[in-house]
């Protein structure tokens, strides 16, 4: 869902809509699955990357978001043994990576 608020609808210089993808990639890595959300969002600002996985955290004017998304799936994470983390850049979108190790 943040993924797809963040694309937005954004329009090219001509008026036209411009199509965004959002990608999942899926690697085999050192006995852990790598699951990664890329998406060709607005970005992250670097003052809110810190933040992002904060229970209540959020930059979605009221009503469109809670800020509980992104650290529910931090605590199931971290659960599972596994991590979490975000790399953004502003005006080129956001990657979510996802580590979860295959054995416990």
């Amino acid at each position: 869902m943040n993924a797809a608020d963040a694309m937005g609808d954004d329009m090219a210089s001509d008026g036209e809509a411009r199509p965004k993808t959002l990608m999942v990639k899926t690697a085999n890595i050192n006995d852990s699955i790598e699951i990664r959300f890329a998406d060709e969002g607005l970005g992250i600002p670097e003052k809110d990357l810190a933040q992002i996985f904060d229970p209540f955290f959020t930059t979605k004017e009221p009503g469109k978001g809670t800020g509980l998304g992104l650290s529910v799936c931090y605590r199931i994470i971290e659960e599972l043994g596994g991590a979490i983390r975000a790399e953004s850049t502003l005006g080129k979108g956001t990657t979510i990576i996802i580590d979860i190790p295959l054995h416990q």
